[in-house]
């Protein structure tokens, strides 16, 4: 006996297709949770790089570019970031703090740190960065809580030790000039530091 099952195919067919949008909405729901997480940890990595290099917490110095939380269809996006300071060498357990390790090293000549220590240990920079995103299309999905995105990335401050810095304009030159000067000895090096010039004896 034939039967003709063309019309239950059709219903079936038809049953599938809501199912089907509701699953690629919700695809999409995800995917765009997904790129708020990704774009966030890229802001927050720019913006902890951009506040190290200028080595400023000042909101304007600290904030990357913006431009991936613009522009995408239906999706609503707003982001903050701050940045601040702290101490490189926070946690450390095993080592010692780098200019601890530094004096242990001169030790037999501690006078030879005394214009180049600096007045505070290594910084780095720390972004905290937060998005918060919303879709305003379809209504079901406009209706979902906002998803937060949360990334925090730490970078070192950019600091060049140059001898052009007052701090380090001397540096320990004078220090080594000074023990080379109690003898003869400073004949042996002429121009051998960096701001030597002409022997200071």
């Amino acid at each position: 006996m034939r039967t003709n099952r063309r019309g239950s195919v059709t219903i079936e067919m038809l049953m599938i297709i809501p199912i089907a949008i509701i699953m690629i909405l919700l695809g999409r729901f995800i995917l765009e949770a997904s790129l708020n997480r990704q774009e966030v940890s890229v802001y927050a990595r720019g913006s902890a790089i951009t506040a190290g290099l200028a080595r400023s917490t000042n909101m304007f110095r600290c904030r990357f570019n913006d431009e991936a939380f613009d522009g995408r269809a239906a999706v609503d996006q707003t982001e903050t970031v701050r940045c601040n300071r702290r101490d490189a060498e926070t946690g450390l357990s095993r080592e010692q703090p780098m200019w601890d390790e530094v004096e242990d090293g001169a030790a037999p000549w501690d006078e030879i740190l005394r214009d180049v220590k600096p007045s505070q240990s290594p910084r780095d920079m720390v972004a905290r960065a937060n998005s918060v995103m919303t879709l305003t299309s379809p209504a079901f999905l406009a209706q979902q809580n906002p998803r937060e995105a949360d990334q925090v990335y730490l970078a070192p401050e950019d600091v060049l030790w140059a001898h052009d810095e007052d701090q380090l304009a001397e540096g320990h030159d004078v220090v080594i000039w000074e023990e080379l000067c109690l003898e003869a000895t400073y004949q042996l090096f002429p121009n051998v530091f960096p701001n030597a010039g002409r022997p200071r004896c």
